[in-house]
C-alpha cells in the first residue's frame, strides 16, 4: 500500500493522530513520495476531523499557493467547504461566521453543479442540507437530504445521517411526532454495523428528547437508559461522549416522576468526568439545577440549596434566575430556615423588577408563608393579597391562600406590636 493510501485509510478509520504523524513524516522527507499540496490537503482533513477548522483552512490555503490548480480538485473544495461550515458551527455568531456560512454554501452548490459525478457528491448534498437547516430552510434541507441518499458517497453511514436529520426536522420544525420517530427507526436500521456505535448513542438520546417533549415519558426514559447502557458498553468511549450521554439522559429523566435518585446518580457521574470550569459555564449551571431539583424532591433540602446556589454561580446571567431563587427559597423554607427563604424571595422580586419580568403567584404565596413563619403578619397579609391578584380564581390553591391570609390577619390583630 502506498503512503498516500495508508494515510487515507487511517483517516477513514478515524485514526487521526496516526495519520498526522504519517503526514508529518512525509512532509519532512527530502524526496516527497506524495506532492506537498496533497499532504497539506490530507492534513487539513485531519484537522477538520478534530474540530480545528481554522488550521484546516490555513493548510488548504498553503496547498493552493503551492499548486493553484488544486482549487479545481473536488476533494480540496469539499474539505474547504466543510471547514468553513465547521468554523461557523464552532464559533459565536458574528460577521466572520456569516461569511463562513455563505462561503460554504457557495462551494457546496458549485460542487453539485460542476462535479455531479464526484465520488462523494452525496456528502456534499448532505452538508448543504445541514447548512440549509441552520438557515431555517427546512423544506430545502429535506430535499437535499433526499437527494443525498440517492447520490454516490464514500461515507457508508450517509443514509443513516440523512434519515436522522430528517427525523430531527420532522419534529422540531414540523411537529410531526410519528414521522420523526419513523425516520429515526429507519436511521437505526440503515446505520452500518461496522461504524462507531457512539453515533447510535446520540441517536437514542435524540429519540429520548423527542419522546420527552411529546410527553411520552416512559418511552423517553427507556431511550435514555438504552443510551446509557450502550455508552457504557463501548470500549474506550470518549469522555466527551460519556459526558454528553449522562447530561442528556439527566435532562430526559428529570421530567419523569420517581427518577430523582437516578438523576442524582447521573449528575454526580457527569461531574466526576468533567473538569471543573474556572468561570461561567451554562452546562454546569444546568447540571446543578437538575441536581437541585432532584434533591429537593427527595427532601434533601440543605444539599438542594447548595446546588441551586451553584447553578447561579456558574451562570449569574441565568434567564430563569427568578425561578431558581424561588426554588432556593422553597428549599430553605422546607428546611426551616425562614429568614433565608425570605431573603431569596425578596432578591427574586428585585431581579424581576430590574428586568421587567412577570412573577408567578406562587412567589408571593411562599413570601406570605415565610413572613407568617417569622411572625411578620401584616407583611404576610400583603403578600397573600398579591398572590390572590395573580392567581386564577378557579385554581384550587385559592382557598388555601385565603385560609392562611385569615390566620395572618387574625394573628396580626392580636399582635401587641402591630396593634
Amino acid at each position: 500500500m502506498s503512503a498516500l493510501s495508508t494515510i487515507r485509510a487511517l483517516l477513514d478509520q478515524g485514526q487521526v493522530k496516526k495519520a498526522e504523524i504519517a503526514i508529518a513524516k512525509e512532509l519532512r522527507a527530502d524526496s516527497h513520495g506524495i506532492a506537498p499540496h496533497d499532504l497539506l490537503t490530507l492534513r487539513a482533513r485531519a484537522k477538520l476531523y478534530t474540530s480545528r477548522p481554522e488550521g484546516a483552512i490555513d493548510d488548504l490555503t498553503r496547498a493552493r499557493a503551492l499548486d493553484p490548480t488544486i482549487a479545481q480538485d473536488p476533494e480540496w473544495l469539499e474539505v474547504l467547504a466543510d471547514s468553513h461550515l465547521s468554523r461557523f458551527e464552532l464559533s459565536a455568531v458574528g460577521l466572520v461566521e456569516r461569511v463562513d456560512i455563505q462561503q460554504a454554501e457557495t462551494l457546496y452548490r458549485s460542487l453539485l453543479v460542476d462535479y455531479p459525478d464526484y465520488r462523494n457528491i452525496g456528502w456534499i448534498a448532505y452538508q448543504l442540507g445541514r447548512l440549509l437547516a441552520i438557515k431555517n430552510l427546512p423544506d430545502d434541507a429535506m430535499a437535499m437530504f433526499k437527494q443525498a441518499q440517492l447520490s454516490r458517497s464514500v461515507v457508508d453511514a450517509l443514509p443513516a445521517y440523512c434519515l436522522e436529520r430528517m427525523g430531527y426536522i420532522e419534529f422540531y420544525e414540523y411537529r410531526h411526532i410519528q414521522r420523526a420517530l419513523d425516520y429515526l427507526d429507519l436511521a437505526f436500521r440503515a446505520y452500518p454495523t461496522h461504524e462507531d456505535r457512539g453515533w447510535l448513542v446520540q441517536l437514542y438520546l435524540l429519540r429520548g428528547r423527542i419522546l420527552r417533549d411529546s410527553h411520552r415519558l416512559a418511552e423517553a426514559t427507556e431511550a435514555a437508559e438504552t443510551a446509557l447502557k450502550m455508552s457504557a458498553s463501548i470500549r474506550k468511549a470518549s469522555r466527551s461522549l460519556q459526558r454528553e450521554t449522562l447530561f442528556t439522559a439527566c435532562e430526559i429523566l428529570s421530567r419523569s416522576a420517581g427518577g430523582e435518585k437516578r438523576v442524582v446518580e447521573l449528575v454526580e457521574q457527569f461531574f466526576e468526568l468533567s473538569r471543573r470550569p474556572q468561570g461561567i459555564d451554562v452546562t454546569w449551571s444546568r447540571a446543578y439545577e437538575m441536581l437541585a431539583d432532584a434533591l429537593a424532591s427527595l427532601g434533601r433540602y440543605e444539599r438542594a440549596v447548595d446546588a441551586y446556589l451553584a447553578a447561579l454561580q456558574y451562570n449569574p446571567y441565568h434567564p430563569w434566575e427568578v425561578s431558581i431563587l424561588y426554588r432556593t427559597a422553597a428549599a430553605y423554607y422546607q428546611h426551616g430556615d425562614y429568614q433565608r427563604a425570605l431573603n431569596a424571595l425578596v432578591h427574586g422580586l428585585d431581579v424581576a423588577r430590574a428586568e421587567n419580568q412577570a412573577v408567578d403567584f406562587r412567589h408571593y404565596d411562599l413570601l406570605g408563608n415565610a413572613h407568617y413563619a417569622l411572625g411578620n403578619y401584616p407583611e404576610a397579609v400583603a403578600a397573600y393579597d398579591q398572590a390572590l391578584q395573580l392567581v386564577a380564581r378557579s385554581d384550587a390553591i385559592v382557598d388555601k391562600i385565603l385560609h392562611y391570609r385569615a390566620f395572618a390577619l387574625e394573628k396580626g390583630s392580636h399582635n401587641p406590636v402591630t396593634g
